[in-house]
């Protein structure tokens, strides 16, 4: 695969659309089957600013002039200092727990997958890296002043502490938080930030559990929940049902889990709008 950067950015995710598609055939040709619901989740999403040390888009946001041809606008990209996606898992230790029905061997299993599933990811997907600790933002809107001074604004009902519906984002991971009172016209604040995560691009909060979306063929369920300013996701989700823990194909399960992450990175019907069309010079969404 080419470089990839995760949406708003070139058409090599192709690569990952040519992945997901072997999953789903090759899942198909086992016994064990997994019905995928990401296209019937409700998904809310959140855009925020992330900070990047030298990032194309914010280049050729500041000189459309002078990337005015599909091979400048290409060469652009190309000449972008890509790395290994970092994507580090988060598991809820509230539902990836014994008190939780499970025994240490289903916690080990769950763990294994998704580790599994993350270092293959990490093998052939690459992306501008994020600079410093990345932030979450717990609100609808997030602003910046630098990249050292970000923090979120939100209405007075709109802070979740989710990722999902199920997912509680540690404080620790969100950048500093405001509350805005429309009747005031003035802000109060609700949470200084927190360290951050280190190291990260991609934070993916694992959980367990048998919640209204788990049916009975659907193994796992997973989505994004955060996107940066470029529309690539930086936070997602992924959900175990009971049932994915019923059987021995433990393969399929891996298969499952793996084609469950791409949902986060690129699969998914809310991320299209972002891909970038080097020919228009414009985002789809625009």
């Amino acid at each position: 695969c080419v470089h990839f950067i995760l949406t708003k950015m070139t058409t090599s995710y192709i690569c990952v659309i040519g992945l997901l598609l072997s999953l789903c055939a090759v899942a198909s040709a086992h016994t064990h089957h997994h019905e995928c619901i990401h296209d019937k989740l409700k998904v809310n999403v959140r855009q925020q600013h992330v900070s990047y040390n030298k990032h194309p888009f914010a280049t050729l946001q500041s000189n459309p002039d002078f990337f005015d041809t599909p091979e400048s606008r290409r060469r652009l990209v190309d000449e972008a200092e890509f790395e290994p996606i970092r994507i580090r898992p988060y598991y809820d230790p509230t539902s990836i727990s014994t008190s939780n029905g499970l025994s240490d061997a289903d916690i080990l299993f769950l763990k294994q997958m998704t580790s599994a599933s993350i270092r293959y990811l990490q093998s052939f997907v690459r992306v501008v890296p994020v600079h410093g600790p990345l932030f979450l933002s717990d609100c609808g809107e997030s602003f910046f002043f630098t990249d050292s001074l970000t923090y979120s604004l939100c209405r007075s009902d709109d802070a979740r502490g989710l990722c999902g519906d199920n997912a509680v984002v540690p404080d620790d991971h969100l950048m500093e938080t405001w509350i805005f009172d429309d009747s005031t016209q003035k802000s109060t604040l609700l949470k200084n930030a927190g360290a951050g995560i280190n190291d990260t691009d991609l934070i993916i909060y694992v959980t367990y559990g048998a919640y209204a979306d788990c049916t009975d063929n659907t193994l796992a369920y997973a989505s994004s929940c955060s996107h940066d300013q470029y529309g690539r996701p930086v936070a997602g989700y992924i959900t175990f049902c009971p049932s994915i823990l019923e059987n021995s194909f433990w393969k399929e399960d891996i298969i499952t889990t793996l084609h469950e992450m791409t949902h986060i990175l690129v699969m998914s019907s809310n991320l299209f709008s972002f891909f970038y069309d080097f020919d228009a010079g414009a985002f789809k969404s625009d």
